[in-house]
Parts: C-alpha cells; structure tokens; sequence
C-alpha cells in the first residue's frame, strides 16, 4: 500500500508547516492522467484526439507543461486529504513554499497553513455593561400621528399663487451643454417633489417662486465630484415649463381618516395603537443597544489574533462583490471611486477594519456556541426559513431550493441563526447599568419614530433594526450609494 509521508510543525502564531512527499507510484499516476486531459485538447498529427501515445503529447507540449497540468488537479486533492487526515482547521488555502516534481522521483511539497484563531473566552460570560437609555422624544406621539396622516394626503392643484418648497411640479425641461443635448438631459411631464427629491439644489432652486405656464432658464454648474466625469465641473443651460403645481393636502384626524388607517373605530383606539407601537419600539431599541454593548464589551474581554490572510480574503470578496453589484447598475469600482488611487485605498482600508472586527466577532461566536452546546434545531430552521420566505413573499421550498443552490447559502444562514442565540444568551446574561444618553437625541423618520437610535443611517437602504446588531458584528456595513439605484438614474441632475 502506497502511504505518504506528512510532517506536521505547528508554529506559535497559529500557522503549520507541513512537508508532504508522495511515493513515485502515485505520482506517475498523476502525471499520466494529465498527459490524458491535455491529449483530449490538443491536435497531434497523425492521430485523433485523445489517441495518441503518451510520449508523443510529451514530445509536443513539454514534460513541464504535464507536470504543470497535474499539480493544478492533484495539489487541492492532497491538500484535503491532508487536512483530514491531520485534523488541522484551516481558514485559508495553503500557501505552497516549495515543490520538487521529478519523474521517477517521490513528490515533495512544502506548504504553511493558516490555522483557525485560538479564542479562550473567560471563565464567565456574564458581561457588565454601561447603556444608553432610549426613551420616547416629548413629542414623539404627535410626530408619529402626523406622520400616518401624512400617508392619507391627496394632491390638489394650486392657483392663484407660487411654487413653494412643499409643493409638487410637473415639468417639461432641456439641458444642453456646450450648446449639445445632454444624454438623458431631458424629460417631460417629470414630477419633482420639492420637498423630498434626490436633484441637485442647483436645479430645484430655480423652480422655487415660479407659476404655472412659466417658462424659463438657468445655468447650472455641475458639481466636482459629480458622479459622471463627463459633467463635472460642466455649465448647462435648461430650459423649463411649469405645467402644474400641486400641494399635498392632509386628512384631518378623525374617525374617517384613522378608519383608512387600518382597523380602527375611533381617534381614541388610533391613538392607543400609536402609543403601544412606540413602547414597542422604546423595547426593542433597548434589546438592539443591549446587544450592541455586549458585543463590544466581549471584543474588549477576548482578544483574537487574525492571520492577514483571513483580512485580505474578506476584503478580496468584498471588492468583488461591489464589481458585481456595480456592474449589474452599469457602473465600475474605477467610475465610482473617479479613478482615484487614494480613494480606493482608503475604502480598502476602512474595509478591512471592519472585517477584522467581524472575523473576531465570528470567531468569538463560535466559540461560545461550542462551550454553551448552542446549535440550531431543525425547527428553528424551518421556522425561520417560512419568516423569511413570508416576508419576502416567497414559497418556503422556494427559497430552501435557492439556498441550496448557492453553495454555502444553507450554511450562512444556519451560522446566523447560531449567531442570534449565541447573541440572545449574552444579552439575556449580561449585567446591564442604564445610563443617561450621551447626547441629545434626534427624532429621525422611521417606523418607530421618536426613539432616538444609535446606528449609523448614513446608509441608505430598507432594514430592520432586529439584524442590526448581527449585521454590525458579521455582515458588511458599507453600502453602495449609487446614483444608479434611484428612479431618477438617467437624469444628469441628481445629487452626485
């Protein structure tokens, strides 16, 4: 039986050296099989493809070119087998620092591997934490009532006064520079909501003051750092006609109005509803504060050394991923960053802190799962699988079926499942001091409005606070903020 010889030497920082050398046997095996793939490939005169001997295709295409040709295939097969075998944990692909492949010779490979971290969480998990406590804004109950009547408005046309900053046109207008068409520089019947838009201040003022059946000009000069480089620093000239204005006019609030407001049978039972969804609210960005404490304070209480490898891998797939999202929009990294060198270094950068502090948090995780004996029932799965696929309307097999197909879908997911009650039982075991709020709160607009939140809403899509915390921990938090993304992407005046 043809046994390889594997020497193992496990280093202080966590990384193996490992020398492999495979019998002579084996590796003429190898070398044939990949004579075989390349003779399927190649044209040798004389003779059909994948007929003709061994030492013809050598003759061809070189020994070198074989050896290449089997080392490719047979290396990550060894790889594993040694791994295996070895019980050896790795968190990257080996780093191969030598390879001796002659004929009629043992194969010899040297590689160094990266183990997995050790994490030696403290003896015990009960964590004291500071949080800042949330409570409802003064007027958080009267913002968030006007804020449902304000989903009742109804457009009616003004007459008989001037556009204002609360009301919405309907316009025709042409943007040339240069005296040239700009692509995707003109529009008519165009909607613009003067109070909520995504236009640069530089088109918006200039319809501020207007009447309908106006018609008019005015020079925009394009921003610097606009987004398309062909218009940047740029003057255009437009031209405007002010079609209609119209000004949303909201329901006063009374039986009828909360009736369209779900199933209510009076102010008062609207009203109680408002009250109960803002406490629910107070709670939960108490639990999400909770959580977000504990985790900093467990990255604090168990330091973890990364290997580089694990840092440069997540920010490989990082850049690689934004290249997907961006292409599917029509854009590229170099477009969106302007071609500038710095800027792509410092989102490297700001990247790879944040994947440090994620691989930590995982790792830290998953050694509390391990201690704690946490796992994820297949009940919790299914349970979770059917929240999900109703939310995003979607059949349940539907979606067991797409995660499946993904690879390390069904595994990601089942990690965060793990990760949420790895969370839950810190939380739920953490020695919690309520403290006053560092600063002022902000009422901000948002399903529960009037209490103050702590993250970051620079980044602008739709989620829910509940993921918050894990996202923070173990998913990207950087967003890509496209002006590609909104409804209005053809249009040479958005905000850059």
């Amino acid at each position: 039986m043809m046994m390889m010889k594997v020497d193992v030497q496990t280093q202080a920082n966590q990384v193996a050296k490992v020398s492999v050398e495979v019998p002579e046997e084996l590796v003429q095996q190898e070398y044939q099989k990949a004579s075989r793939r390349i003779g399927q490939r190649v044209n040798v005169p004389g003779f059909r493809r994948g007929k003709a001997p061994a030492r013809m295709i050598e003759k061809m295409v070189g020994a070198e070119r074989i050896k290449q040709e089997a080392l490719e295939r047979y290396l990550p097969y060894l790889f594993a087998e040694v791994l295996s075998k070895q019980e050896l944990d790795v968190v990257a692909p080996p780093r191969i620092t030598s390879c001796v492949f002659e004929l009629g010779a043992p194969l010899v490979v040297e590689a160094e591997l990266d183990l997995r971290p050790q994490v030696n969480l403290p003896e015990s998990l009960v964590l004291a934490v500071e949080v800042p406590e949330p409570k409802l804004l003064a007027d958080a109950k009267e913002k968030a009532i006007a804020q449902r009547l304000q989903s009742l408005a109804s457009l009616e046309e003004v007459a008989g006064r001037s556009s204002e900053a609360t009301d919405v046109l309907t316009i025709d207008f042409e943007g040339k520079v240069d005296g040239k068409s700009m692509p995707g520089g003109s529009a008519e019947g165009f909607v613009v909501d003067l109070k909520q838009h995504q236009l640069l201040e530089g088109f918006v003022k200039p319809l501020l003051g207007r009447n309908a059946g106006d018609v008019f000009e005015f020079d925009l000069t394009f921003p610097e750092d606009y987004f398309d480089d062909g218009l940047a620093n740029k003057v255009a000239q437009f031209k405007v006609t002010l079609h209609k204005i119209e000004t949303p006019v909201v329901p006063e609030l009374n039986d009828e109005a909360v009736a369209r407001l779900g199933a209510f049978d009076s102010v008062a039972a609207f009203e109680a509803s408002v009250s109960e969804q803002l406490n629910q609210g107070v709670e939960a960005e108490k639990t999400r504060r909770i959580q977000h404490q504990v985790v900093q304070a467990l990255l604090q209480a168990v330091p973890v050394t990364l290997h580089a490898s694990m840092v440069e891998r997540e920010v490989e797939l990082y850049l690689s991923d934004l290249e997907q999202r961006l292409k599917g929009q029509g854009m590229n990294l170099q477009e969106l960053l302007g071609g500038d060198p710095a800027r792509k270094e410092e989102m490297i950068n700001t990247f790879a802190g944040e994947a440090s502090r994620r691989l930590q948090t995982s790792l830290i995780f998953g050694a509390v799962a391990k201690q704690e004996g946490l796992r994820v029932s297949d009940d919790e799965l299914q349970q979770e699988v059917l929240a999900v696929a109703t939310a995003e309307g979607m059949d349940e097999k539907q979606l067991m079926r797409q995660l499946s197909q993904q690879g390390t879908g069904l595994q990601v997911f089942l990690d965060q499942l793990l990760a949420k009650k790895v969370l839950a039982l810190l939380a739920e075991k953490a020695t919690v001091t309520w403290v006053e709020e560092p600063e002022k709160p902000v009422a901000h607009t948002h399903e529960h409005d009037g209490v103050p939140c702590h993250h970051d809403h620079s980044h602008d899509h739709d989620h829910d606070h509940e993921g918050d915390v894990l996202d923070d921990a173990l998913a990207s938090s950087i967003d890509v903020a496209s002006p590609a993304s909104t409804p209005e992407a053809s249009l040479p005046v958005l905000e850059s």
